[in-house]
């Protein structure tokens, strides 16, 4: 899905149904300790910066108590589309990482075993810079490696943890449809 219709998805969210993805998921976020930056902490009102779930879930249940059964079913829907817009990404990550993993780590074993640097007609010196030069190599490839399986995984823990938000978002209001009653009101749960 590309980012226009993204952003057209989350505009129709927030003026439809009053939710503001983002500011959602952040409140999500600190629910979860999940990494926010300073300037989103301090976007958080303190009166949703909530410390387990079931504060969490009330807030939820407080904001959408009013709404029509109809239009919470419609929402369900838009939460469940906003779900499968984040699938394609994750199914594609899940295909293309070990593929790239393998080639590039291909790619590194073949220059180590062809590296020539200690073959025996080389003087002692140039063995030890040689060595040292290969450790270096192997030492920056490490680094390298490193920041290059942060930079493949982070979006599919992101994309995972936009997931379970929508879903966790969408349990709870699934539940609030099923507790509807005859009267289009919400039945009080049974705790």
């Amino acid at each position: 899905m590309n980012k226009n219709a993204r952003e057209g998805l989350n505009s129709f969210g927030k003026i439809k149904y009053h939710f503001d993805y983002d500011y959602e998921r952040k409140i999500y976020m600190y629910l979860w300790h999940e990494k926010l930056t300073e300037k989103d902490l301090n976007g958080l009102s303190h009166d949703v910066r909530f410390d387990t779930y079931s504060e969490w879930k009330t807030y939820v249940e407080t904001k959408y108590k009013d709404m029509p059964k109809e239009d919470l079913e419609d929402f369900s829907k838009h939460l469940n589309q906003k779900i499968r817009n984040n699938h394609p990404v994750s199914k594609c990550w899940d295909i293309c990482i070990p593929i790239l993993i393998s080639m590039l780590l291909s790619q590194f074993f073949n220059f180590i075993i062809g590296y020539q640097g200690l073959d025996n007609t080389i003087p002692l010196v140039q063995k030890i810079i040689s060595i040292a030069g290969l450790v270096g190599i192997i030492i920056a490839a490490a680094v390298g490696f490193v920041y290059l399986f942060y930079k493949i995984f982070n979006p599919i823990w992101e994309c995972e943890e936009k997931n379970n938000f929508l879903k966790d978002y969408k349990e709870i209001i699934d539940r609030m449809i099923s507790n509807y009653g005859e009267s289009n009101t919400i039945k009080a749960q049974n705790k």
